[in-house]
């Protein structure tokens, strides 16, 4: 089976709670549309609401940090210049 990101754990609490993004956005105290979008991957909530919803989802606020699958994230060059790619 396939990793749950946040979004996709956000939707599945949604809907087992049998509850409503409108009502999701009220519990969270965030406008609806937030909510929406932070399902469609559009937006990600800030570091204060995603503790809000990591209290009531047990979702952790570090998951809807974006990860650099694949990217170089290695520390930067000391004198601050990027290195080139091979």
């Amino acid at each position: 089976m396939a990793r749950m990101d946040a979004a996709d754990r956000l939707k599945h609490w949604i809907d087992t709670s049998g509850i409503t993004q409108r009502m999701a956005a009220r519990i969270f105290g965030v406008h609806y549309t937030y909510v929406n979008q932070f399902l469609r991957r559009r937006r990600t909530p800030s570091l204060a609401v995603a503790v809000v919803i990591a209290h009531h989802t047990g979702i952790a606020p570090g998951a809807w940090v974006p990860t650099a699958v694949g990217k170089d994230t290695g520390p930067m060059p000391v004198d601050g210049r990027k290195r080139k790619s091979a």
